[in-house]
């Protein structure tokens, strides 16, 4: 698959979402929703249909090809990724984590998306149901202060010249 800009993935991921609702789409319709021009929303959907992603024909519409739907998928994978971390580890929420993650899943490759997901992963798998790290990090997020816990493990790892053994 031939990757996209971040415009085309935006129009993509946009007439991807309106085709599993079903509605009907033009360049006029698609152009309310994003706020551009028809001249502009046309230029864009010529562009996706040169790859293949999508169909276009005047008066029937726009439909979402295989591949247009393979790909949207993957970027719906990757905002879905990203949020989930910065969710979980970087503690965004609300419009907040909407803001970030729309601002990042379009730059992100698929080798760092792999690396999140592996990191996820493990942590959902790890008998340690949350690493002992998490609370110390969380407090620090939250309140800008490192945790006695935390300050106490790394002072002792410091004195002792040693690598500190989080045990929570």
């Amino acid at each position: 698959m031939e990757k996209l800009t971040k415009s085309l993935e935006k129009y993509l991921s946009v007439i991807y979402f309106l085709s599993k609702e079903n509605k009907k789409l033009s360049p006029k319709n698609l152009g309310e929703i994003t706020g551009h021009n028809a001249a502009s929303v046309l230029e864009f959907v010529k562009g996706l249909q040169k790859k293949g992603y999508i169909e276009y024909k005047p008066y029937k519409g726009i439909t979402i090809t295989d591949l247009g739907k393979k790909y949207a998928k993957e970027i719906e994978l990757k905002k879905e990724t990203v949020s989930k971390f910065f969710n979980k580890f970087l503690l965004l929420d609300g419009e907040e984590l909407k803001n970030q993650t729309e601002k990042l899943e379009y730059y992100i490759d698929a080798n760092l998306i792999g690396r999140f997901n592996h990191f996820l992963d493990f942590i959902s798998f790890c008998p340690a149901e949350v690493p002992s790290w998490f609370d110390g990090i969380k407090s620090y997020m939250e309140n800008g202060e490192m945790s006695e816990k935390c300050a106490n493990c790394i002072e002792g790892c410091l004195s002792n010249n040693l690598k500190p053994k989080c045990k929570g």
